[in-house]
């Protein structure tokens, strides 16, 4: 699986990653071991965020806002993994895709909106 990353230019991260000093230290993650990462995550706050609401420490409104922020993070991840060949595609043409949608924007304004 390619990097979610992946740029038409062949970078494996954004350029404002690239841009940082530390980049050249981060290795290319792919998709799977991104998921995998956030999988043991969800898992361990539920553990974790259980026992905090059972010792008192933590109000369960916040373990349940807690474990769904990073459940959403899996989705999007699992997402951008899912439609990372699109993206790229559409990178690729980004010119192309503009003149369609300034055309489209002409003849149905209202559509677009």
């Amino acid at each position: 699986m390619t990097d979610l990353f992946e740029q038409v230019a062949g970078s494996s991260a954004p350029a404002a990653v690239n841009a940082s000093p530390a980049a050249a230290s981060i290795p290319a993650i792919d998709a799977a071991e991104l998921l995998a990462e956030l999988d043991g995550e969800i898992a361990m706050r539920i553990r974790v965020f259980g026992r905090k609401v059972d010792d008192g420490s933590m109000r369960p409104q916040e373990r349940d806002r807690r474990i769904a922020i990073m459940r959403r993070i899996r989705q999007q991840v699992a997402y951008l993994a899912d439609n990372a060949k699109f993206f790229r595609a559409c990178l690729r043409h980004r010119e192309q895709i503009d003149a369609c949608l300034a055309v489209l924007d002409v003849l149905e304004p209202a559509r677009i909106a």
